[in-house]
């Protein structure tokens, strides 16, 4: 009799159990709420390849996306933001000009008004904020009608050109290897704090952009460890130099394309500055080698029109 009761007491209590399990969780302990994640911000930068300068504003806007990272004892967490680069490639453009005959002159010295020329090009219509403005009385030696005004104001009002303290800027003279080097390393901005990189360019005045601009293998010296600062610079070390603050480096002449500009006295392709000279005087787009440094042209692009920008 006692063990009867005593098997009914058992299967009532697991069935009593088995219908709880069965029930909705209405008798469960309530699961922890889960915070809504912190608000976040996504910001959008659009990056040249070849020298890293933002050519377009940079855009910031508030993010939808749920972020639940870890837990850190003794932190709350707050708040998230992101920063996404897009990197664009552009198309290489024509920045020097050859002459009627069909020649380029890459032996000649470039002059100071041709070194604004070129950089003014180079900026390709993206204008930096003026920085000063110039006037009819800034240079007493560069007529209002000369053939380079509009690119000299340009590159002297982004502040990368200037002239001398008797109030000139010797439009006609050649410029000197430091003149270009410190309009190139301004182009881009940056600073340098490093140890002196030429033993001749000590106590000069442009010690520091030819440094910055070595530096970041913009320039390269002679073998005897000069850079010989005050000395003029040809046209086509120019194109070198350009070249090399905008990654446009072609490895070989076979990575040019057929019905490129050719000029009568840069046919040599063995010429240190054959491939310079052709890559400065043609527009074209381009692919990476896996190298990710050397270039090969894809297309043939037509020229800038120049005049559409002054």
């Amino acid at each position: 009799m006692h063990h009867q009761y005593f098997r009914r007491a058992i299967a009532l209590i697991l069935a009593v159990v088995m219908t709880l399990a069965l029930i909705p969780s209405a008798f469960a302990a309530p699961a922890p709420a889960i915070e809504p994640a912190a608000p976040g911000s996504v910001t959008d930068l659009y990056i040249n390849e070849s020298d890293g300068r933002e050519i377009a504003p940079a855009q910031t806007v508030k993010s939808t996306e749920a972020k639940n990272p870890q837990a850190i004892p003794g932190y709350v967490y707050k708040s998230f933001s992101e920063i996404t680069e897009h990197v664009y490639s552009k198309e290489c453009i024509q920045y020097i000009k050859g002459y009627p005959d069909k020649t380029v002159r890459g032996e000649r010295f470039l002059s100071r008004a041709e070194a604004a020329t070129i950089f003014f090009r180079l900026y390709d219509g993206f204008y930096p904020a003026p920085q000063r403005q110039m006037t009819s009385a800034t240079f007493s030696d560069v007529p209002q009608d000369a053939w380079y005004i509009n690119e000299l104001e340009l590159c002297y009002n982004a502040g990368i050109v200037s002239g001398y303290a008797d109030g000139t800027f010797r439009p006609n003279d050649p410029i000197t290897r430091a003149e270009f080097a410190a309009i190139a390393a301004r182009f881009l901005s940056g600073s340098y704090t490093g140890p002196n990189q030429f033993i001749d360019t000590e106590g000069h005045w442009a010690k520091e952009f030819i440094s910055r601009a070595a530096n970041r293998g913009w320039i390269i010296g002679y073998a005897d460890g000069t850079f010989r600062p005050d000395q003029n610079i040809t046209r086509a070390e120019a194109m070198t130099l350009v070249n090399r603050v905008l990654n446009r480096l072609p490895e070989s002449a076979d990575d040019l394309l057929p019905g490129m500009r050719v000029w009568t006295d840069n046919a040599d392709t063995s010429a240190w500055y054959y491939l310079a000279i052709q890559e400065a005087t043609n527009s074209h787009e381009l692919e990476r080698k896996a190298d990710s440094i050397h270039e090969f042209w894809i297309k043939l692009i037509d020229d800038p029109d120049w005049k559409a920008y002054q």
